[in-house]
């Protein structure tokens, strides 16, 4: 803890809590037990986008201000985006060369042969869901899919790429046979446990919505170039949930995924902070074609 905090609080000193969940979904009581004080708390349900905090956004001084290098390789100029977060991986795209990026030095960490099937180059702006976006980074994975404990044998590719927009922040989009997807992610986690377990076609609600279960795998990182704000190398495995919103046959609202993310794709999330949640808008090639 740290700040100034009415109550006692001492770090590692654990405490006995229940959660309770009003009939309605709007509300949570929760009971804490600390030694031999009791407290209780009421709390409401208010969704990620009704939240603005200034603490949710890097310090300006942690901010990414843009610059260049040159690739020690061969020599090419690589641009460091100006993002929201500081840049640790950076990689060239002409020869191939993955570096990492602290206190302005590179660090190479991986070769790899430069890819020509990309739709998208760095650098490249187009407008989505009233928004302008730019291209800093991309990403190629290969994707395999987990069905009745049996791992697929072929892979997919999956496209990503990472986009900056006007308010400065980060989505990603992602093109694979199955469509294209826009994903953002969220301050607040879907119910974790509930999504790791979830049987195929079964759903799980969050905030008020329900999504169906539809796809369990693991994704391994093949290729990187551009800018990322997090540490990228090829071999990165990570575990994924997919579940949809679908809309019925008639409806015209758009459908939207639900997923989560976890470092090490063979394994469930580690009981360490590090899953993360996604929330994906899906865009037509039409719309697409015309960004």
């Amino acid at each position: 803890g740290e700040g100034q905090l009415p109550r006692t609080f001492v770090p590692e000193e654990p405490f006995r809590y229940i959660d309770l969940a009003a009939m309605s979904g709007n509300g949570r009581l929760t009971i804490e037990v600390s030694g031999d004080a009791v407290e209780a708390f009421v709390g409401t349900v208010i969704p990620s986008s009704k939240l603005d905090f200034s603490v949710l956004s890097a310090a300006k001084k942690e901010r990414e201000q843009g610059q260049t290098q040159n690739c020690t390789g061969c020599g090419a100029s690589l641009p460091v985006i100006a993002l929201p977060e500081p840049v640790q991986t950076i990689s060239c795209s002409r020869c191939g060369a993955v570096y990492g990026f602290k206190k302005q030095k590179l660090a190479k960490i991986a070769s790899q042969d430069p890819r020509d099937d990309m739709h998208l180059e760095v650098g490249d702006v187009g407008q989505l869901f009233g928004t302008q976006w730019e291209v800093v980074g991309r990403m190629v994975y290969e994707e395999y899919e987990l069905d009745d404990g049996s791992w697929s044998e072929l892979p997919t590719l999956c496209h990503e790429y990472l986009v900056r927009g006007e308010s400065d922040d980060l989505a990603t989009l992602e093109i694979t046979d199955e469509g294209i997807v826009l994903v953002r992610k969220m301050n607040v986690l879907p119910p974790v446990a509930e999504m790791v377990h979830l049987p195929w076609g079964h759903s799980v609600v969050f905030e008020s919505k329900k999504y169906r279960m539809y796809e369990r795998g693991r994704s391994e990182l093949v290729y990187v170039d551009g800018a990322l704000p997090w540490k990228a190398k090829k071999g990165d495995d990570s575990g994924f949930v997919d579940c949809i919103d679908r809309p019925g046959a008639l409806s015209e609202y758009a459908a939207t995924r639900l997923s989560l993310e976890w470092p090490g794709g063979k394994t469930a999330p580690k009981q360490d902070g590090e899953a993360e949640g996604f929330l994906g808008s899906y865009v037509s090639v039409d719309s697409f074609l015309e960004a």
